[in-house]
């Protein structure tokens, strides 16, 4: 079960990327919002793994957390298409 809470965690770290990069003024960063969050959210996602790994807390890497990770970054691309459309306006 804990797969459900890194899927819904990192969809909606990765949803609030997405958003707040269609609303930054440059066209460049609007226009790759979504590229930018999928690399952000997996690199992330990498990291927190890698941090579990040698940092001594008492936490192990594991693979499949990852896996579980990346899922709902991508998730969060169909939730974002479900909620505006393709198009997204932030006036």
């Amino acid at each position: 079960m804990e797969w459900v809470v890194h899927v819904i965690l990192f969809m909606s770290f990765t949803l609030a990327l997405i958003i707040a990069f269609k609303k930054q003024p440059s066209n460049r960063i609007r226009q790759n919002a979504i590229l930018f969050s999928i690399i952000l959210g997996v690199g992330y996602s990498a990291f927190t793994e890698m941090a579990q790994k040698w940092a001594d807390i008492g936490r192990t890497a594991d693979v499949q957390d990852f896996l579980f990770d990346v899922v709902g970054c991508f998730t969060a691309i169909l939730v974002f298409r479900l909620i505006f459309g393709k198009e997204f306006r932030y006036y």
